[in-house]
């Protein structure tokens, strides 16, 4: 398989920043010339925006109830720089995340809420909010 068909196959899993993208078609053996050309292809094409991944990656986390800590740590992990992880959590809605904690929350006793957030990466300032309404 070409590194283009590769690539493309990728793709229709999930939306891949252009460093994760790099690292898997290097992974794979083909070589650089290849990994440049078909890169600059598909950001060409739009199949590869580092910047809209991280938008749909942060509004995914919101949706999860993830913290602000887990989605940085996501997006770095995937490659993401610095820049374009500050534009992206502008989408970072608090407020949504706290009401899905709440609902999710409601039958679990207070020490174990407090445990299921801490171990997510909230903050106090964030849990004290959530069990607050309880």
């Amino acid at each position: 398989m070409d590194a283009r068909s590769y690539a493309l196959l990728l793709l229709r899993y999930r939306a891949r920043s252009r460093r994760e993208m790099e690292r898997r078609l290097l992974s794979r053996g083909y070589s650089r010339e290849e990994v440049d050309e078909v890169l600059e292809w598909l950001e060409e094409m739009g199949y590869l925006n580092d910047v809209e991944m991280a938008r749909d990656y942060v509004r995914v986390g919101v949706e999860r109830g993830w913290s602000r800590i887990r989605i940085i740590r996501g997006l770095k992990e995937r490659g993401i720089g610095d820049e374009v992880i500050s534009e992206a959590l502008e989408e970072y809605d608090e407020e949504r995340v706290i009401r899905f904690l709440r609902s999710r929350l409601r039958a679990k006793g207070r020490e174990e809420a407090i445990r299921f957030l801490r171990n997510r990466g909230f903050g106090w300032d964030i849990i004290r909010r959530v069990l607050a309404d309880e």
